[in-house]
Parts: C-alpha cells; structure tokens; sequence
C-alpha cells in the first residue's frame, strides 16, 4: 500500500503572465509549495510554504483545482491556488533551492526539467481543465 501524502502550492504571475517557479539543487524546476501539515487546510500550507521557501506573504485569490499522481513510491494529491504576493520580494530561503525564475507557460511546456506536479499543472493549463484570469 503507499502512503498518500496531501501538498498544495501557488501559482504566482507577474506582470507580463509569467509563472514563478523554483529550482530544486540538481532536480528540477517546481512550484513553490509543500506538504500540508497536520490541522492545516491547503489554503494554509500553501501560504506558510510561500513564506519559508521565498520569503514572500501572499493572498490566495483563487482555487484552481488540485490533481493526484504517483511519484516513485507515494501517491500525492497536490492542490494548486492561484495567489499575489502583497508583501516582500522573493528570495530563496531553504538549502534545497538554489534559484527561482518566471517562465511563460509555453516555455515551461518546452522544458524536460519540470517536477511531476509542475509538469502536471503545465498540462492541465493546456488541456483547459485550468483556467486563468490573466489581469490587462
């Protein structure tokens, strides 16, 4: 049996629709966000992950739906929201990231260096089931 393990996350955009990712030490680009704690709502987790890997306190602004996969061993179910940042700029905060950068989602779909959830969203992003109210 493998353990299912519940994570969500945060799209952020700036202002030219470009999603903020983080890069994972000799891995992979990913979406910043993490495990959800116990007595912690998604909600919760992705806003506190925010804070602990960018340094940055963000207002979640919309659900965008969540997706569940398997990742070598575990089953994981990982809820994406789509958030602002309304205070700091980002900076990497942990020891396992080394940088973070935008990319347009049509660069993230050329990429082959995507985590399986960041590759996840990027394609539910191009099959529709994601929709995103880009802001003029």
């Amino acid at each position: 049996m493998t353990e299912k393990i519940m994570l969500a996350g945060c799209v952020i955009l700036d202002n030219i629709s470009r999603i903020l990712v983080i890069h994972r030490k000799d891995r992979h680009w990913e979406m910043p966000g993490g495990k959800v704690e116990q007595y912690e709502t998604p909600n919760q987790t992705a806003i506190r992950e925010l804070k602990e890997e960018l340094n940055v306190m963000v207002n979640i602004e919309k659900d965008l739906g969540k997706k569940a996969f398997n990742d070598g061993s575990y089953e994981m179910e990982y809820a994406w929201f789509l958030a602002t940042i309304v205070f700091g700029e980002p900076q990497i905060m942990e020891k396992g990231h080394d940088n973070f950068a935008y990319f347009s989602f049509e660069e993230l779909k050329e990429r082959n260096d995507l985590s399986s959830n960041l590759k996840n969203f990027v394609d539910a992003y191009f099959s529709g089931e994601i929709l995103i109210d880009f802001k003029s």
